[in-house]
């Protein structure tokens, strides 16, 4: 019996890897009309997923398998309001590769994307009510998005973001680098003080990989990264918190309130005439800010080791109780007596500190 039975396992083994690892092929494809569909839910795993606009008014799956077996095609079901489109079987071993390509309307209501293992793609310009994605193992590429709420996450795999508008952004990554491009909001509905551009919140954290960006306007903003450089070329927010455990930041042209600490690394800043209040601290590691002249400002530092240079060294007094702080006014476009309210404050406890006037 025990003979029978190992014998015909290892036949059905056999059978699963000759259905093996050849190029995928077109082997599904299926079509539904969008009349009464709210929301589109794609649940793919042990395959790449590629989600493309096009003219028509249909949900398109097409379906490409390194075996054509109807038992590994995809599902689609309808669930209230929902169309689910879910993976289909999968061999127990062997080489087997997919890829589901599904095209719908450019304008849509809910989008919902898990896969479990596999790439996910986003081509084209997409105007849809939410926005969620979700992979497990594979990296996530973005082209142009626009929604009410905007969520990205990866267990494992790079997230890069060409554009992205929303209210509400949140991408996060276990582990691999976060590229963006363009963050904000869809214009006509801004931030408070920021124009119509700006998203009420945007958040954006990897636990192992870098964060990089273009422009980032929004309400608030939370960029955090345990183990990696944060960089960002521009960046106008209500309140701005800036975190890295191990890691550089490095940014450019910052409007508005800003909290930035580094653990162990360097900071680089350059803020603009519409900057907040400004508070920087590092465990371990050097402080460079570069500050419009006209700008009027209360300064304050504190180096446990390493040293302080200011083009406004004359306007800064050091307490005889502790000689390795400063604090001053300094009054770029004001009238001395003037009322100031703008506090910039630089913390290390091993690292020097460098401010430069940019214009």
């Amino acid at each position: 019996m025990k003979i029978v039975f190992v014998a015909l396992a290892l036949s059905l083994l056999s059978l699963e890897l000759a259905h093996g690892g050849g190029r995928p092929e077109l082997a599904n494809v299926q079509e539904v009309a969008v009349e009464q569909i709210g929301a589109i839910a794609i649940r793919y795993r042990s395959g790449s997923v590629v989600l493309q606009r096009h003219d028509s008014d249909t949900v398109v799956v097409r379906e490409y398998l390194s075996a054509n077996n109807s038992d590994f095609f995809a599902g689609i079901a309808h669930s209230g309001n929902a169309l689910v489109i879910e993976a289909g079987r999968r061999p127990l071993a062997g080489a087997f590769r997919a890829r589901l390509e599904v095209s719908i309307p450019a304008s849509f209501g809910n989008v919902e994307i898990k896969s479990s293992s596999g790439s996910v793609e986003i081509r084209g310009e997409f105007f849809v009510s939410s926005f969620d994605i979700e992979s497990s193992s594979g990296r996530v590429s973005v082209d142009s998005v626009t929604a009410g709420e905007v969520s990205i996450r990866s267990s494992s795999g790079r997230i890069s973001v060409n554009s992205v508008a929303a209210d509400r952004i949140s991408i996060r990554s276990s582990s691999g680098s976060i590229e963006l491009g363009s963050v904000n909001r869809a214009a006509g509905i801004g931030a408070e003080g920021l124009g119509e551009n700006a998203a009420s919140s945007v958040s954006v954290a990897s636990s192992s990989g870098r964060v990089s960006a273009d422009s980032i306007a929004a309400g608030r903003v939370s960029i955090h990264s345990s183990s990696g450089r944060i960089s960002v070329n521009s960046v106008a927010a209500n309140m701005l918190s800036v975190n890295s455990s191990s890691g550089a930041i490095e940014l450019g042209m910052v409007s508005g309130t800003a909290d930035i600490e580094s653990s162990s690394g360097s900071v680089r800043g350059t803020f603009t005439e519409n900057a907040g209040n400004v508070s920087i601290a590092t465990g371990s590691g050097s402080v460079t800010v570069g500050l419009p002249r006209s700008l009027d400002f209360n300064f304050s530092s504190r180096s446990s080791s390493g040293s302080l240079r200011t083009p406004f060294d004359d306007r800064l007094s050091r307490p005889l109780t502790d000689r390795n702080s400063a604090q001053g006014v300094v009054l770029g476009g004001n009238v001395p007596g003037a009322e100031i309210g703008r506090d910039i404050d630089i913390r290390t406890r091993s690292g020097s500190i460098r401010v430069n006037w940019v214009n």
